[in-house]
């Protein structure tokens, strides 16, 4: 019996947090940036089902911040805040032509430019958890508390990203990214919790490919 419960748990270390992810792109045209310009990551919330998590916006803005005084990351809550209501879920231009329309208002117009934004990013999507499998029985007696078992779930995420010149009122790329994920509880006395980073791996690729196409051309 030990011999067995040794083994499932080291498979179970292996693998856990195994997570395979997929980057899909498509360029319409170039995207080019001065030292001088700055970008917002935005989350998409129209949908009440599906709304983009908070954490995948903070994460992609802190992978492009890394970049430092290349790219200037403009954070979304600050930018909502400036820009009350117009990019609430419900009033958020949900394409640049919806843009340009907001722009023909001064105030937004003047506070965009004082930003010195060049391009929105736009994220839609969420994680969804899967199908789970497994059992797990706990015991609680004078002598002994634990809990022996095996659990198992999968975690899902399917985002797409536009990215859209302000200057322009363009939409200049699109990224599809997904990401599954196995996640392990197996249990011997006490649950041991082995999760796939869904979340953090897609959030990773996605900033990877918006910093490449942010920096391949970048202007002094």
């Amino acid at each position: 019996m030990n011999k067995i419960v040794l083994t499932l748990l080291l498979g179970c270390l292996i693998l856990g947090g195994c997570t395979t992810t997929t980057i899909n792109e498509y360029r319409q045209t170039p995207i080019q940036l001065s030292d001088q310009d700055s970008v917002v990551i935005l989350g998409r919330r129209q949908s009440g089902q599906h709304e983009t998590e908070p954490f995948l916006i903070d994460c992609i803005a802190k992978e492009l911040d890394a970049l430092g005084k290349d790219v200037q990351i403009i954070d979304e809550i600050d930018f909502l805040n400036r820009l009350y209501p117009w990019f609430e879920p419900r009033t958020a231009p949900l394409s640049p032509e919806r843009l340009r329309m907001l722009m023909d208002n001064p105030r937004i117009a003047d506070a965009i430019k004082a930003m010195n934004l060049h391009y929105m990013v736009w994220v839609e999507g969420s994680t969804v958890r899967g199908d789970s499998t497994g059992a797990m029985s706990c015991t609680i007696s004078p002598t002994f508390v634990g809990c022996f078992g095996f659990g198992s779930w999968e975690d899902d995420a399917s985002y797409e990203i536009a990215i859209w010149d302000v200057t322009t009122f363009n939409s200049v790329a699109w990224l599809s990214a997904s990401a599954s994920g196995t996640s392990y509880m197996p249990a011997i006395v006490a649950p041991i919790p082995l999760i796939a980073r869904v979340k953090s791996k897609v959030c990773e690729s996605i900033a990877d490919q918006i910093i490449l196409m942010f920096t391949e051309n970048l202007a002094g």
